[in-house]
């Protein structure tokens, strides 16, 4: 999946000349018009970010913790201060790539200037029902979820359920989920784990996004897993993702698996 690639791994401002009605922002569709009908196949845009994201060279940071999302040659990369521009490239008029990066940093593409933020944020998230491809669609969601005020939990979610879609994108999908404040996501994310008609990779996936929600909701939620998902291989990996953390309760845990609650 692409995402995060050290991982197993846009608001006040507004377009210059009017402002878009309430129900374009919350959908996305005025901003894929205008990308639609711009000039050439690269097409820019930028829009504000929360505040704890840093907008780097091809990609962003976010948080204490210096999680990545894009690609460089080596090294850490030159990291400022939003706002966040987006480069959509086509072929054919299909969006194949989704690039971010600091205002000003795609020479030649017809720039449509600053946007809503949440404008930007539905646009990202709906790329896979714009025809674009599968990866270009992956790397929309990353952006998706770090514009400025955007809750994008729900429609995350809705993407990693719908088995219509790619799985790769699904996986995504539940993995930028996982990385959300929403109240309620690590109980979606256990039910898809344990869900006996989803794809094995799709079950793994909403086991990893558990392990990454804080240790209140992830621990015990892996338990639970461990001991009564109807897969083995989900069991196996709700195992390995307890056995990677570093809180007290797993070490009592893994004990008692072994030796039994006697021991």
């Amino acid at each position: 999946m692409s995402g995060l690639r050290l991982g197993p791994l846009g608001a006040a401002a507004v377009a210059v000349l009017l402002l878009p009605a309430a129900g374009a922002a919350q959908s996305g569709d005025e901003l894929g018009e205008r990308i639609a009908a711009a000039s050439g196949d690269r097409v820019t845009f930028h829009f504000d970010v929360e505040p704890d994201v840093r907008v780097c060279e091809n990609g962003f940071s976010r948080g204490d913790e210096r999680r990545f999302h894009g690609s460089w040659n080596g090294g850490e990369p030159r990291c400022v201060e939003g706002p966040m521009e987006v480069l959509i490239e086509r072929r054919a008029g299909v969006i194949h790539e989704v690039d971010y990066g600091p205002t000003g940093s795609h020479a030649g593409a017809r720039d449509l200037g600053r946007v809503d933020p949440l404008e930007a944020s539905a646009f990202l998230l709906t790329l896979h029902a714009r025809g674009a491809r599968s990866d270009a669609a992956e790397d929309g969601l990353a952006g998706a979820v770090v514009a400025r005020g955007a809750e994008p939990g729900r429609g995350l979610i809705e993407l990693g359920r719908n088995r219509s879609l790619d799985s790769d994108l699904r996986q995504a999908a539940l993995f930028w989920a996982s990385q959300e404040a929403a109240e309620g996501i690590d109980t979606t994310l256990a039910g898809i784990a344990a869900d006996e008609a989803e794809d094995q990779d799709v079950r793994d996936a909403a086991v990893f996004g558990l392990s990454q929600r804080p240790d209140a909701e992830a621990v015990p939620a892996l338990m639970d897993l461990a001991l009564s998902a109807p897969h083995v291989q989900t069991r196996k990996t709700a195992l390995f993702w307890l056995s990677q953390s570093d809180d007290g309760r797993v070490p009592d845990f893994f004990a008692q698996l072994i030796l039994g609650s006697g021991g």
